[in-house]
Formats: structure tokens, C-alpha cells, sequence
């Protein structure tokens, strides 16, 4: 499916996050929202986010079950030098290959004026890709694929950095569609009306988020046609309501 056009299906997505300090409340994980808002984007469906610790066991087994069930994958986290940067580890034993230090990575190293304490940088899965980036003496470093696991750093600076070159390497689905309408007061007395045009639009993901000054309420969908009528219908309803 890495090949997939906008003319052809869409890829469907899920994304590890791999971390103590995200299950232990110590950082935010502002990376799914970063990945999530690229993919839709990309008419990419993302399905499910997992969220581990930095646990080699976990990481192999979350990855060959998502690895498996869609046509791809990213993780975030785990990708430094230090004791708790397993992810490598993790996804290689997922796939039975061991972890090697990359040539390219050492060399890449080098350049950069780093020794032999930064050697373990270079770690990926033997027969893992390098997409986009470069190896000069500064500048992005590309992404390890391993299959259609994209292994991507944990630090959200870092991971917003790569979201432009996954722009560029990731294939792309049919475009999404979508449309929004705010309206002001309580969420509770627009459910009579979201709940007809939910039942006369099933083809349609419709969502109400409330808010302190009102509720915004969205549809989303493959079909343009579809979208526009859901959201046509759901206004001319509460004109009506309103009289």
C-alpha cells in the first residue's frame, strides 16, 4: 500500500507512542495531534493510537500486531542512546532481524564531528530503509523504515520536524472532506436535530464538541456529495427550529 494514489484506496494508519513519562503524566503527548492533522492531510486514515512504555516486549508485539493490520505504521520515542531508548530493539525483535549500527548513520556521526559515545545514534533494524533527509555534516537525518514501520523521534520539537518530510515520502488517499458550524448555547438542545441527520446520513461522520460559548459540530466524510447535504440539512433544521 506504500504506493497508494489519491485515486486509489485510502491508507489506513495507526501510531505507537512509545514512553514512560507519557503513562506516568511526566510530559504531554502532543504528537498524535502533529501526526494526526499531517495524515488527514495526506487523505490518510488513521485508525488507532497505542500508547506503551519503553518496554522491549511491548514495543515488539504492539508493533507486529499494528504492523499487520494496516498499512502503516509510526512510533514516536525511544530512539536516543540512553537506557531507555529500546524502540529499535523493540521493532526489530517484532520482525525477527537483529539491530544493527548503521554504516551511514556512523558515517553521518563522523561528519558531524561525534565519537565513539554517540555510536549507539546509528542503531536501526537490519534491513531497515533511510527516507528523505540527508548525511551531511548538518541538517535533517532521514527516517528509519522498517517495512511500513516508521520509527520517529520521541521529543515533540524533533517529531514536528519531521512532519515535512513525511509530507514529502508518504503516499496519498482520496482527499477528506469536510464542514463545520458553530452554534451558540447548550449542546443539549441541538441533540433532537444531530440525532435525525446522524440517522439520514450514516455515510457521514458527524461530531459535537461543546465548548463555554457554544458547540461546534462537524461532518466529515469520503463522499463531498454527502458531507454537503449532511451539513446543508443539519442548518435548515435549526432554521426551522428556531421559527
Amino acid at each position: 500500500m506504500i504506493g497508494t494514489t489519491a485515486g486509489g484506496p485510502r491508507p489506513r494508519a495507526a501510531f505507537l507512542v512509545i514512553g514512560n513519562e507519557i503513562l506516568s503524566g511526566k510530559i504531554a503527548d502532543t504528537n498524535t495531534r502533529c501526526l494526526a492533522r499531517l495524515l488527514r492531510t495526506k487523505g490518510v486514515d488513521l485508525r488507532r493510537v497505542v500508547t506503551i512504555p519503553d518496554e522491549v516486549g511491548a514495543i515488539a508485539a504492539e508493533t507486529a500486531a499494528l504492523s499487520g493490520g494496516h498499512d502503516l505504521v509510526f512510533t514516536s520515542g525511544g530512539v536516543g542512546a540512553t537506557h531507555d531508548d529500546v524502540t529499535m530493539e523493540g521493532v526489530a525483535r517484532a520482525f525477527g532481524v537483529p539491530v544493527i549500527h548503521h554504516p551511514r548513520f556512523l558515517a553521518a556521526l563522523a561528519a558531524r564531528g561525534l565519537g565513539s559515545s554517540h555510536r549507539d545514534l546509528a542503531r536501526a533494524p537490519q534491513g531497515s530503509e533511510l527516507r528523505g533527509g540527508g548525511f551531511g555534516g548538518s541538517g535533517p537525518w532521514p527516517v528509519v523504515v522498517m517495512r511500513n514501520v516508521w520509527i520517529l523521534p520521541g521529543l515533540p520539537r524533533a517529531f514536528e520536524h519531521k512532519m515535512e518530510l513525511l509530507g514529502d515520502c508518504l503516499p496519498e488517499g482520496p482527499a477528506f472532506h469536510a464542514d463545520a458550524e458553530f452554534v451558540a448555547g447548550p449542546e443539549e438542545r441541538l441533540i433532537p436535530v444531530l440525532d435525525r441527520i446522524v440517522a439520514a446520513y450514516p455515510e457521514v461522520q458527524i461530531g459535537s464538541y461543546p465548548g463555554p460559548e457554544g458547540t461546534r459540530i462537524t461532518f466529515d466524510g469520503d463522499d463531498a456529495g454527502s458531507v454537503r447535504r449532511a451539513a446543508s440539512d443539519f442548518r435548515a433544521a435549526l432554521a426551522e427550529a428556531a421559527r
